[in-house]
């Protein structure tokens, strides 16, 4: 049966898909070739033919497209058949069929998206973009054309790249976002450059000579005669009528006609060259519009006849409105009401077919669509069903089997799950009780301890301080009573007394600062810092903010204390010549950040006895302490204590 449907199609292809593309290539040797080639390959250079065709035959590229499809469904070959609906919704929206060659493009993009064919799911993007472009959508024509470039960019496919780009620069001119539009035509130029495609780069240069003669701009004219250029190139100067055409329209712009005359009177001349009725009888309306601007009147009126006759002589429905219209105008303004009348009573009549061919081509196009639709949502029905019921027949079958199975192991995890949960919970509730015996009691010691500092603290300023105070004040008195030399060793004596006071004071200060018990966290910690770093090379910063006038004395010991050990380390292991510290409350923890410049702690231990001592106070407190070292920039250190 699959050997039948393959020739099946063979038969076709050769009966029909080739009757219009005798002008184009000699399709029986086209097919003798193909019938050498294997299957696959077969398909390949079918749809090479249908590609072909595009621009020169439509309908026989369309029905081409259509047969390789389904040869390619014979084959079960995904990408074939991939590329040919991608062609087939090139030809579908050619002909205006916008919903259904949005279908097929979406269709191909999958087929293309599941396969391993970048460079045609990139082409397959750039079709979408077209499509979405006709259908008005912006957005995302831009989307798929910018995907294409991305997947054509990484392949290094250069000419996709640069139609991808040509592509976003024609949506940004519509929408006459010039800026966009010309930069991505410029992109878009020079890689057609690179490759040198002749055809593209004068498409690129026409593009462009349209924005800037848009503008009024004078560049459009170097970008005119380029697109010129390669046309003649690309061999194809019968489309040289194009940048000829923006030329005049530039001048029209300008109001400069005489030019306007002359780059007409040149589109008359390739259209005579080329046989082409659509130049000339463009030619001749430009013409006769700049000739009557030019109040050239008789040749006003000749060149509008001339363009009217070469419509008519064509059936150029469009040529015959505008040529209609025209001279309707040219006899309104001369006041020959007669003759205006006339030609207004044929631009109507024109006018009115055009209207009606349009509605009824618009109308076959949306019963074609509707029925394309209809049909594809009942395949998709029909198919969904089949999907349905061969699933509920194998889910009959495998159901008792899979049932049994599934309680069996649902039993076997919930008996191991509930008993690992139980020795977790069990686990869990005494590793708790042990960290909060643990916390409880390394609070009690450090309660204790620093309990123990205040009274010492305490006895030093009240008893041995006093006692000194009281012993110097005696001693200055018995010195005014000697004589001269024992004086001198008596002052040796008070300096020495001098000093064991400081000490005393400052045994005081560091058991238990009067400024931290006074004054606060603050005061204190200035103190501290002016006394540990100011007097060595190390610059400081303290800033403080969002915090309390006072805290719990607990927290304000336990953060004071950690303070202390940090600028110890700074002092000794760090090298630094910078230290920043910042104090500060963050909704309901209070956080010490302290940062230096120095060489960091790599080479330090990571749980001396002082971060060990910071450790075991924060567990107390529930706070945490990370260090972060680091050989570039120092070291940072961060307290976090709730409060």
């Amino acid at each position: 049966m699959k050997y039948l449907r393959l020739l099946f199609c063979f038969f076709l292809m050769a009966s029909t898909s080739f009757t219009k593309a005798d002008a184009l290539l000699d399709s029986t040797d086209f097919l003798l070739n193909a019938n050498d080639l294997e299957p696959i390959a077969k398909v390949d250079q079918l749809n090479s033919f249908a590609f072909y065709c595009f621009g020169k035959d439509y309908e026989a590229g369309e029905r081409c497209a259509l047969l390789t499809d389904s040869l390619a469904q014979t084959l079960d070959y995904t990408l074939g058949m991939a590329e040919a609906i991608r062609l087939q919704s090139l030809f579908a929206n050619h002909r205006g069929a916008t919903t259904q060659a949005l279908d097929l493009a979406l269709k191909a993009y999958r087929l293309f998206e599941n396969s391993t064919d970048s460079n045609g799911l990139a082409k397959c993007c750039i079709q979408l973009g077209r499509v979405y472009r006709s259908k008005g959508f912006w957005d995302e024509s831009l989307r798929y054309n910018k995907e294409a470039f991305e997947i054509s960019q990484i392949l290094g496919e250069v000419k996709t790249q640069a139609t991808a780009l040509l592509n976003i620069g024609v949506v940004y001119d519509i929408q006459t976002k010039d800026s966009l539009a010309l930069f991505y035509y410029n992109k878009a130029l020079a890689s057609f450059h690179e490759i040198k495609e002749a055809l593209s780069i004068a498409n690129c240069n026409t593009n462009i000579g349209h924005v800037f003669a848009r503008q009024k701009n004078p560049d459009c004219k170097k970008y005119y005669q380029n697109a010129l250029a390669a046309y003649r190139e690309a061999g194809m100067a019968c489309r040289a009528s194009y940048p000829i055409s923006g030329l005049a329209g530039y001048h029209y712009r300008l109001a400069d006609y005489d030019s306007a005359i002359y780059y007409s009177e040149r589109m008359e001349a390739l259209g005579l060259e080329c046989n082409n009725a659509q130049i000339l009888a463009d030619a001749y309306l430009n013409l006769g519009i700049n000739h009557e601007r030019s109040d050239h009147s008789r040749e006003a009126e000749m060149n509008y006849r001339k363009s009217l006759e070469i419509a008519l002589e064509n059936e150029m429905v469009n040529d015959l409105r505008e040529a209609n219209q025209a001279l309707y105008y040219y006899y309104d303004n001369l006041g020959h009401a007669d003759s205006a009348l006339r030609y207004m009573e044929a631009y109507l009549v024109y006018r009115d077919s055009i209207f009606d061919a349009q509605t009824t081509k618009k109308m076959a196009r949306m019963e074609s669509d509707f029925q394309y639709e209809f049909e594809k949502q009942d395949l998709e029905y029909r198919q969904q069903q089949e999907r349905e019921l061969l699933e509920a027949t194998i889910a009959r079958q495998q159901l008792l089997t899979i049932g049994v199975i599934l309680i069996l192991v649902l039993l076997s995890i919930a008996g191991i799950s509930y008993y690992r949960l139980t020795r977790s919970r069990q686990k869990n509730l005494l590793q708790a009780a042990v960290i909060e015996e643990k916390e409880r009691g390394l609070e009690a010691v450090f309660i204790a301890t620093e309990e123990e500092r205040k009274r010492i603290a305490k006895d030093l300023h009240d008893g041995i301080g006093q006692q000194l105070s009281a012993l110097k004040m005696g001693f200055r008195k018995w010195i005014k009573s000697i004589d001269q030399t024992a004086a001198t060793e008596a002052q040796r004596l008070e300096s020495l007394m001098d000093s064991t006071a400081a000490d005393t004071r400052t045994i005081s200060h560091q058991m238990m600062p009067r400024t931290l018990t006074e004054l606060g966290l603050i005061a204190a910690m200035e103190e501290t810092l002016n006394n540990s770093l100011g007097p060595t090379a190390i610059r400081f910063e303290f800033e403080h903010f969002n915090l309390k006038e006072r805290y719990e004395e607990r927290i304000e010991i336990a953060l004071y204390r950690i303070f202390q050990e940090l600028i110890t380390n700074v002092l000794r292991h760090s090298e630094a010549t910078f230290t920043s510290v910042q104090l500060f409350q963050n909704e309901n923890d209070l956080i010490l950040l302290l940062e230096d410049n120095g060489r960091g702690l790599t080479n330090q231990p990571s749980d001396g006895i002082g971060l060990l001592n910071i450790r075991n106070r924060l567990s107390g407190l529930k706070g945490k302490f990370n260090l972060e070292p680091s050989p570039d920039v120092g070291t940072t250190a961060t307290v976090s204590i709730r409060i």
